[in-house]
């Protein structure tokens, strides 16, 4: 996970420093709009809550952070939070923004577990993403846009009962829709 996001990393550079750039700074903001499970039998779509944005630099590289929140019935929650590596396409008019990130998933449960170690009934393991985004400029430095994002999130654990302990894998995988706007000065 780590190797891909530095590889991506190295690659959006290696691009920036050969593309020619119209850019100048700028930033943007995103909301999440659908999120759904890939590892679902069920209707699996939430509406999760939270922001992902960046700041671009002159380069077209855009570096940011993303932290969101997939709500369950029965108060469960999932967050993610990322730090994400962008790229802006040098198009006119039409701006494809190109991202990855890795960060971590956490799982919030009201359900109490026998393992005395886990603390508030939270657990956390790594997430990495992968996203690419659409827009249309509207006039002068404003453009909407909207975004795909698959979310590789895997959750492992160890739960210990009177019989002994046994791993627990969770996927939280899936894929989510955005919406933003991009602000270039």
């Amino acid at each position: 996970m780590i190797k891909r996001f530095l590889s991506f990393a190295v690659i959006a550079l290696a691009f920036a420093a050969i593309t020619p750039s119209a850019q100048a700074i700028g930033f943007y903001v995103d909301i999440p709009a659908n999120y759904k499970f890939t590892d679902c039998n069920k209707d699996c779509s939430y509406t999760p809550t939270g922001v992902r944005g960046a700041f671009i630099f002159p380069i077209n590289l855009g570096i940011g952070a993303e932290t969101w929140k997939v709500d369950f019935e029965g108060g469960d929650s999932v967050d993610f939070g990322m730090f994400d590596l962008s790229y802006v396409l040098p198009i006119p008019v039409v701006n494809i923004t190109l991202g990855a990130g890795v960060g971590f998933v956490t799982l919030n449960t009201s359900e109490v577990q026998p393992d005395a170690s886990i603390n508030d009934n939270s657990y956390s393991d790594s997430a990495s993403q992968y996203s690419v985004s659409l827009g249309y400029t509207i006039f002068g430095p404003l453009d909407i846009h909207l975004g795909y994002e698959k979310v590789n999130a895997e959750l492992d654990y160890t739960v210990e009962t009177g019989f002994g302990s046994y791993p627990v894998t969770i996927d939280f995988s899936g894929n989510l829709i955005y919406i933003g706007v991009m602000f270039i000065f």
